[in-house]
């Protein structure tokens, strides 16, 4: 029902998307459409820009897009991109809907969250060729993960949500912030368990400690974070990998 529904949001959508025959965001659309086109032509999932490889982190909405380009019809492919907006948008809708049913909410509940998170204002953006399109379905699916994993307690659902949350760093670098969300919801979640079984002081820290180590995958997940985020920064150059969106350290360095 939520696909069907999400669907035929999407269609509704899309009548609006397609008519917009321009760029509006010239230079990040652009950028993002030549790195389609870079995909398409060369098979290449790296980022480049006449064939000079770029410090572009968010490749997924390029690699997405990519599938519309590539024929040197600019005009039909960008119509066809803006189609594409509007479905990955709305999808957004599923991952809402199964996490309104993961908290026992109801179905009619759940379904009336997933089309209320399809039907943002935000659907604007579809018009425009932006990493937000597939960012914001990528963050609903990496937060529906992380949930499950925290619910869970096991390394397939430790490795999902991982899975998930790479899936949204590669849609929008700033999501890396969900990596730090897991890690804090699974502690808090020991802790709570720990607190009920009567844990307390070091006891508690220890169970708490006991617990998250047994969690294998979360722990090496974790601990190569640092590794790769805590170089950069120990080298001030915490802005690198943040590649095309490195401006928004500028006021914090």
């Amino acid at each position: 029902m939520i696909v069907v529904l999400a669907a035929l949001i999407g269609w509704a959508l899309s009548l609006a998307t397609t008519q917009v025959r321009n760029w509006f965001v010239m230079t990040d659309e652009l950028y993002y459409e030549r790195l389609a086109v870079s995909i398409a032509q060369t098979g290449s999932l790296l980022p480049r820009l006449h064939g000079e490889l770029v410090a572009n982190a968010n490749q997924l909405y390029p690699l997405l897009i990519s599938t519309v380009y590539g024929d040197g019809n600019v005009a039909a492919s960008l119509e066809a991109a803006h189609r594409m907006n509007a479905f990955l948008f709305v999808s957004a809708a599923v991952p809402v809907f199964l996490l309104a049913r993961l908290s026992g909410v109801g179905r009619a509940a759940s379904i009336w969250a997933g089309a209320l998170a399809a039907a943002v204002p935000w659907a604007v953006l579809s018009s425009f060729l932006l990493t937000e399109v597939v960012a914001y379905p990528a963050f609903c699916w990496a937060l529906l993960a992380v949930t499950y994993a925290v619910g869970r307690s096991s390394e397939a659902a430790d490795a999902l949500a991982l899975a998930a949350v790479g899936m949204a760093v590669v849609a929008r670098v700033q999501l890396v912030v969900l990596a730090a969300v897991l890690v804090a919801a699974v502690l808090a979640r020991h802790v709570l368990v720990a607190v009920a079984e009567g844990g307390r002081g070091r006891e508690l820290v220890g169970a708490v400690a006991r617990r998250f180590v047994r969690r294998r995958v979360l722990l090496v997940a974790f601990a190569a974070g640092l590794i790769v985020v805590g170089g950069p920064i120990v080298s001030d150059r915490s802005a690198d990998w943040l590649g095309s969106y490195a401006v928004t350290t500028e006021h914090v360095r």
